[in-house]
């Protein structure tokens, strides 16, 4: 697992990466989390923590919002996440796409 430092808003991982959560995100994982999909988006954010463009598994840039990625968690489901310099900012982890 990854160990992350809460630092006033933000999560410090390595003392390098910040990472944030959007408002929509936490709200979509207040339901998601208690579904068989959690341990799959857990999964997913550690990944991205490490390297937010590591493959396996693929992600894909999402077209028209700058910095934005997206990662399946299954056929109906992705985890979409922006990459800010230093900072990774989790959006959304319930639903398709939508607008950002």
């Amino acid at each position: 697992m990854t160990v992350l430092k809460k630092c006033s808003k933000h999560w410090i991982l390595n003392s390098i990466m910040k990472v944030s959560r959007s408002h929509r995100f936490k709200k979509q994982w207040a339901k998601a989390r208690y579904t068989e999909f959690a341990p799959v988006i857990k999964r997913l954010i550690d990944i991205i923590l490490k390297n937010p463009f590591q493959t396996p598994p693929p992600y894909e840039k999402l077209h028209g919002y700058p910095n934005a990625y997206s990662r399946r968690i299954n056929e109906q489901h992705r985890l979409v996440y922006i990459v800010r310099g230093d900072t990774i900012e989790l959006d959304r982890c319930w639903g398709h796409y939508g607008t950002l």
